[in-house]
């Protein structure tokens, strides 16, 4: 059986590296960082149930590159659904399976809409882990399981086969008697404690031992239960109970993944949570006061991190340095791309396409790189990886028949969005998390980042314009044996 696993994160490195250890063909389609450590050291989980590590892994950010397998787990966000969708294609063959791995109730219903019913089964998992850095997984806790099953509950054969071959990896496997049952109550379970907690911004045993938080919990899972019941699932009361001693058995300081992601500033999983929920009720005519709330309360925090929205907190002060930092940045930026556009203005058309040696950039071809960098990296700079799916880094390294009027041309337009971006950041911005690669970095990394990137490729710019500009270049700094002269007119000017 091949396997395709779509998310090599906490969920998917986990499970997918305990069925490459189990002997199977598992293909991963990961990004950034931890697709670059992958391929290089391998994918290492730790663990309480046993340590290992895949070495070689078959993994890309193509999923072209890995395709077609027989089945695809699909272990992303809800809110990176959409990404799946377009990448799955390649992947499937007539006969294959897609199993999501995701928190909620309607990923199943997205998938089937796009490749075909027949072709979906349901699922979910328990297991609690995190990428601990690029190639390394840690499961922290919960016994890792699987659960999975056809839309009618049949029994069939792709089913058994497939919890065969899980359970052959040591991982607990389950065909439910009623799998949308099991999918309603982890959902039940998990959105409630994940949106009390995100509105009280309190750990869970906070929360459970309080009565007023103990009680919107229990309230918030009896509004999912009726939702579940009104669409049509068989679900019980003995859910809320169950639930609930589940919650006294969590550790005090642990929190859900949509807290901890709206605490940071990320996107989180809220319209697919406590969202859904509110709209789910509202199709089947049912009222989620609880959920209705916390969605609210929620809302503009989640806009404001996918950058729909912007506003300062109320009562928190701007610090100064960010503002100063924020300005300074746009100016440093403006100062490279002027010393940049001097240099490359000395240049003849026949030198700015030269290259020293064949392996050698031309000053033609680092315009176009710069360009394609800046454009990648700073359009939708907040809400989108910094790596574009339609950008091809390597093409940009290689000569074309562009004119150098065309590749000033893309050089203008990629300033113009970093500049637009840079300064249309706000001073909380800098407490976002983007991605780069799927990379998560800081927004003051990613600046800092860019920021050094343009500065190396100016410098080698003016290097080579100087290089074949000679004894009639322009300098674009102190002139030589004039350096006393430069000092002592910055001090008249600033009064020093």
């Amino acid at each position: 059986m091949r396997i395709g696993v779509y998310g090599a994160g906490g969920v998917g490195g986990y499970f997918g590296a305990r069925l490459a250890a189990s002997g199977r063909d598992v293909r991963f389609v990961a990004r950034g960082a931890h697709l670059a450590a992958m391929r290089e050291t391998g994918l290492r989980v730790s663990s309480p149930k046993g340590d290992v590590t895949v070495l070689p892994v078959q993994a890309s950010d193509d999923p072209a590159e890995l395709g077609p397998v027989d089945v695809v787990l699909v272990a992303v966000k809800t809110w990176q659904l959409s990404e799946v969708l377009e990448g799955l294609p390649p992947l499937l063959e007539a006969d294959s399976v897609v199993l999501p791995l995701l928190n909620g109730v309607e990923a199943a219903d997205e998938l089937a809409a796009v490749v075909g019913k027949g072709r979906v089964l349901k699922g979910l998992c328990r297991i609690i882990s995190m990428v601990e850095a690029p190639g390394h997984v840690r499961h922290l806790g919960a016994e890792p399981s699987i659960v999975l099953g056809e839309w009618d509950n049949e029994r069939t054969d792709r089913v058994n086969r497939l919890r065969d071959v899980l359970a052959g990896a040591g991982i607990g496997a389950r065909v439910p008697d009623d799998i949308d049952v099991a999918l309603w109550e982890k959902f039940a379970f998990v959105v409630s404690v994940g949106g009390v907690g995100a509105v009280t911004r309190a750990p869970i045993g906070q929360e459970r031992s309080h009565p007023a938080t103990r009680g919107m919990i229990e309230s918030a899972i009896r509004e999912i239960v009726r939702v579940g019941q009104a669409s049509g699932v068989a679900i019980g009361e003995g859910v809320v109970e169950k639930s609930m001693s589940f919650v006294d058995t969590l550790p005090a300081h642990g929190s859900a993944s949509l807290q901890r992601d709206l605490a940071a500033g990320r996107p989180s999983e809220l319209e697919a949570w406590n969202g859904a929920v509110v709209r789910l009720g509202r199709q089947v005519g049912v009222e989620t006061p609880i959920h209705d709330v916390i969605y609210a309360s929620l809302v503009l925090q989640e806009d404001r991190a996918r950058g729909e929205r912007r506003f300062d907190t109320p009562g928190v002060e701007i610090d100064p340095f960010r503002e100063r930092y924020l300005a300074q940045t746009a100016e440093r930026f403006r100062w490279v791309r002027d010393l940049a556009e001097q240099a490359i203005a000395q240049t003849a058309d026949e030198d700015f396409f030269r290259r020293l040696d064949p392996d050698a950039n031309s000053i033609a071809l680092l315009v176009k790189h710069l360009a394609g960098n800046h454009r990648s990296r700073w359009t939708d700079f907040l809400t989108s990886d910094g790596e574009k799916p339609d950008r091809n880094r390597d093409a940009e390294f290689e000569p074309d028949e562009a004119s150098r009027d065309r590749l000033m041309a893309a050089w203008s337009d990629g300033w113009r969005i970093l500049l637009d971006a840079v300064e249309a950041l706000s001073p909380d911005d800098l407490d976002r998390t983007v991605r780069i690669r799927g990379e998560p970095q800081s927004v003051v990394a990613a600046v800092g980042r860019s920021l050094t990137h343009a500065s190396y490729h100016t410098g080698q710019i003016v290097y080579l314009a100087k290089h074949f500009r000679g004894s009639d270049w322009d300098t674009l700094s102190i002139p030589r044996g004039q350096s006393d002269a430069y000092v002592e007119a910055v001090r008249a000017r600033f009064g020093g």
